[in-house]
């Protein structure tokens, strides 16, 4: 009965929803007339689905794949979500899942949050929360989705209390030399902790800046931080340092050599996805002239010019930014407008190609949920447009999406500079034995946590502990190559062909084997940067990682030969 009356009160508003439309107050133009038609199609469906669906299916769940059936034929970034919980779920702890356990297992746990001052580790597994036991996970794709939000929505109860039990399974080393898995329970408390996006900064060899910016938002919850504010106080004391080793060496005081000129900024915005345009632009007003373009915005129904505001303090400095694929949207936007505006040059490789204007809907505005919409593509200054794709053929019936433009998308270096990793070894740091092997390392050699960063190294003992551990933790069956020729063996027996795959699956294992040997510098480097982001703090790893920095060493050498110069000299008009 409730169910017949809801739709006779639907069919009722209907007529009244669309004399009230926009589009149908408007003269009834043909295109008013299809809207009208529309709209009472979608209705009639929802009736039908109301009136003769064999189960009854919630109205606010029709209603809400409906609409992201729209957002699915726009672009990849226009997203509606539904909202499930009110607050961030923040225990500083990172998760993934392991398939050869079946379950989640900690990855990474943010310095000052309160799970690393319990004592979490990378490497624990999750096996209950106040007492709620997990269990297994199976290997399904869905499962695994279904599973972490089960574990999300447990700890987002737990949460409110300001403090939960989590039980972890913690891999020890027995007195044979075998691992074994121990349950300890551990008490985190939910603390509000500073997230910062600029996590590094230094002088290197005394006379060039070093930034390191991993994003671009707002990094606690006074709206006032930001990374704007951050990159401006760590930069102003590198200068600050900077200055003070110049007057040591002009009064004799330091032996070392500081440059008569003006500090030299390197500012890596590699990995960085971008974030908060306002905060990038923010910090290209404290290299630019007052008052500079940084980009525009322009769409259908949105035009915008976005320009520094402020006073520059380091308009004159030489200016270098390391990007990579990884690259994107307010990083572009950044590395980009300093090259239109021939005031820094660019490192690395071609970026990712991200560059539209999103409006974000939520709560108030929409309810509940949130509807995140693209309402422009950015362009800099000269004109270029940095996004990867046109997504018009999506709107208008294409089936594939087509290049915006094929050979000018994202950022183009003013020094291309390639990563010198070997494809298999970047492949090998994404595996799941490749972390658990770094887990093993430091269990059994303690040691290599409390050395100095900047002159830690794996011994050869180390390091072929590693590559044992490797082999056992199972990479092989993690490799493509592997994948590939299990695939072919399962294809062949599905169509009746019988071969004995025993030799050629010998020849793969051993091919596959000898892949890790002649490359122990590669691996040595990989293996300690990987130890440093599970257990070390980010400047740990950041100091390890300037010694092992193929693109940081090109651009000190750009600032250091004179052809920084070269390089701007040579910079096209755009």
């Amino acid at each position: 009965m409730f169910r017949a009356i809801g739709i006779s009160v639907c069919r009722l508003i209907m007529p009244v929803m669309l004399a009230l439309s926009p589009v149908y107050v408007c003269a009834q133009s043909a295109e008013s007339i299809k809207y009208a038609e529309q709209m009472e199609r979608f209705f009639n469906v929802y009736q039908i689905i109301q009136n003769r669906y064999f189960i009854h299916v919630p109205a606010e769940r029709l209603f809400n794949k409906a609409i992201q059936g729209m957002m699915d034929i726009l672009d990849p970034h226009s997203q509606f979500q539904v909202i499930k919980h009110d607050h961030p779920l923040d225990l500083g702890i990172k998760w993934h899942y392991d398939p050869d356990i079946r379950r989640f297992v900690v990855s990474r746990v943010d310095e000052k949050s309160g799970a690393k001052a319990a004592g979490v580790q990378a490497g624990d597994v999750i096996m209950e929360i106040n007492k709620n036991p997990l269990g297994e996970c199976s290997l399904n794709e869905d499962s695994v989705r279904l599973y972490d939000e089960k574990m999300k929505d447990i700890l987002y109860d737990e949460v409110k209390k300001g403090k939960v039990r989590i039980t972890f399974a913690r891999k020890v080393l027995g007195a044979d030399g075998a691992f074994n898995l121990k349950n300890k329970n551990i008490d985190v408390n939910i603390v509000n902790y500073a997230k910062t996006t600029v996590p590094f900064g230094c002088l290197i060899d005394g006379k060039v800046a070093y930034i390191r910016v991993k994003e671009f938002d707002f990094t606690g919850d006074d709206a006032g931080t930001t990374t704007y504010s951050e990159f401006y106080n760590k930069l102003r004391t590198l200068r600050y340092q900077y200055n003070n080793l110049k007057a040591a060496a002009d009064s004799g005081l330091n032996e070392n050599v500081v440059p008569d000129t003006l500090m030299p900024i390197i500012i890596d915005i590699r990995g960085n996805g971008g974030g908060l345009v306002k905060a990038a632009i923010d910090i290209a007003g404290m290299f630019l002239d007052e008052r500079s373009m940084v980009c525009y915005v322009e769409g259908e129904h949105h035009n915008e010019t976005m320009i520094t505001e402020g006073k520059p303090e380091y308009r004159a400095n030489p200016l270098v930014f390391l990007v990579d694929s990884a690259s994107a949207s307010a990083s572009e936007l950044l590395s980009g407008a300093m090259q239109d505006q021939m005031r820094g040059i660019v490192i690395g490789q071609r970026t990712y190609g991200k560059g539209i204007m999103q409006k974000t809907l939520e709560n108030g505005e929409f309810q509940d949920n949130v509807l995140s919409i693209t309402i422009g593509r950015y362009y800099l200054p000269s004109g270029r447009c940095v996004q990867r794709w046109d997504y018009s053929p999506l709107v208008y019936g294409e089936e594939k999406r087509e290049i915006y433009n094929k050979d000018d998308y994202g950022i183009t270096p003013d020094s291309m500079v390639n990563d010198t990793t070997p494809a298999f070894f970047e492949m090998l740091a994404q595996q799941n034995a490749f972390f658990n092997s770094c887990v093993d390392l430091r269990i059994r050699y303690p040691e290599v946590m409390e050395t100095d960063a900047r002159t830690f190294e794996l011994t050869e003992e180390q390091l072929e502990y590693f590559k044992v551990r490797l082999l056992e933790n199972g990479y092989i069956f993690e490799t493509q190559v592997w994948k590939d020729f299990s695939q072919m063996k399962e294809s062949l027996s599905q169509y009746g062909v019988d071969t004995n795959y025993r030799q050629l699956e010998e020849d793969v294992l051993n091919q596959l084997s000898k892949k890790l040997e002649g490359n122990d510098e590669i691996l040595r480097v990989m293996v300690t940067k990987k130890l440093m982001d599970m257990y070390r703090t980010p400047e740990d790893y950041y100091l390890y990682s300037l010694n092992h920095d193929y693109v940081l060493d090109v651009a000190m050498k750009v600032l250091n030969d004179g052809l920084y110069e070269d390089l701007m000299d040579k910079k096209p008009e755009r």
